[in-house]
């Protein structure tokens, strides 16, 4: 997907801090939270804390990544695409779209990059994490997770356009409707991307809006976040209902906030049940890749429906779509007891 990116001057020694974190991080909370008075906490016991804080500490390196590569945006914009005014460019979208190849650029070091893998690769590295072990990339799944990851995405992407029709149909009052701005300029830089349609931009726009996304988010949101959460008193389920309410607001876009967040939520069950982040990239990607393609071949006149586009889909598709789906997650539940847990135990070891 493709994100707005805002600019947040950060005002911190990343240098120092990042010293400071690798050296003494784990052993500074862990001392803390070893030693706290025996409390209840509204979300669980001291690990559940613990948990919460290292949450903290993520958001605040996606915060420090997202600062580190707007300055790497800022050195290498003049140099690679011409342009001389680097922070009017990327506060100004009426000028990212009229220069597409930069726009990509800076969304894949901005947003895939900075905000969310930089930020995954610190917080293991820095907390000494396998992040091997805790994504469940060791090991590979049987093909029939896989085969079933694809086929809910798909019924997952047919499923959300009701969400999507429900979402547009809210009346926002007047001081509220700048919550649809993002999405209107998000539609707008899809157009942008998708203006040249050779060979080479469909690579591009293959890596950059469904590869490194895939990738990177997945890491993120169900790799790091769900599975964080999932060590405190919100368990498993709750795990991924609140990392796929956040994977949605991160995404900020009001006409697709319900969608993104069941799209949030299929991940976060693909995850639990099939103990792989592989699964996830790949079907995360497929979705991503679909709306590339579809758009390509629409823009190619391939087709002539836009697959990307904002149009309706009839209930008579949309519901059974979503029907099809949740069959699907139960058939993965049913897998998962039958099959015995020998995946390490997710989000950390305390």
């Amino acid at each position: 997907m493709v994100y707005k990116i805002i600019s947040i001057k950060v005002i911190i020694n990343t240098n120092i801090a990042f010293f400071i974190l690798r050296r003494r991080g784990h052993a500074i909370l862990t001392s803390i939270f070893l030693h706290l008075p025996a409390m209840e906490y509204s979300f669980g016991d001291r690990k559940g804390l613990y948990s919460f804080t290292m949450l903290l500490v993520l958001f605040g390196l996606m915060l420090v990544g997202l600062s580190l590569s707007l300055a790497f945006s800022r050195l290498t914009l003049p140099l690679l695409f011409g342009i001389k005014d680097t922070d009017l460019f990327i506060n100004t979208p009426a000028l990212q779209l009229r220069n597409p190849p930069a726009l990509l650029y800076l969304q894949a070091i901005t947003s895939s990059i900075g905000f969310f893998l930089l930020p995954v690769l610190l917080y293991h590295f820095i907390f000494r994490y396998d992040m091997v072990r805790e994504m469940g990339m060791g090991t590979l799944p049987a093909a029939k997770y896989w085969l079933a990851g694809i086929g809910i995405m798909l019924m997952a992407g047919v499923f959300t356009q009701w969400l999507v029709q429900v979402n547009t149909a809210i009346d926002l009052p007047a001081q509220w409707q700048w919550l649809r701005s993002p999405q209107e300029d998000v539609d707008r830089m899809i157009d942008s991307f998708f203006s040249e349609t050779g060979v080479a931009r469909f690579l591009v726009l293959t890596l950059v809006i469904a590869l490194l996304p895939a990738i990177a988010e997945e890491m993120c949101f169900r790799g790091t976040i769900q599975n964080t959460l999932a060590q405190t008193n919100l368990g498993p389920i709750g795990a991924i209902i609140i990392s796929g309410l956040t994977f949605s607001l991160v995404h900020f876009e009001f006409n697709n906030f319900l969608a993104i967040w069941c799209m949030g939520l299929v991940l976060g069950y693909l995850y639990y049940f099939s103990g792989s982040i592989w699964v996830n990239i790949t079907a995360h990607f497929f979705n991503n890749f679909l709306m590339v393609a579809g758009k390509y071949a629409y823009m190619k006149g391939a087709i002539h429906t836009d697959l990307a586009g904002n149009d309706t889909l009839p209930l008579y598709l949309t519901l059974p779509a979503g029907a099809i789906m949740a069959l699907g997650l139960a058939v993965m539940q049913q897998w998962k007891r039958a099959t015995p847990s020998k995946s390490p135990p997710k989000g950390g070891d305390f």
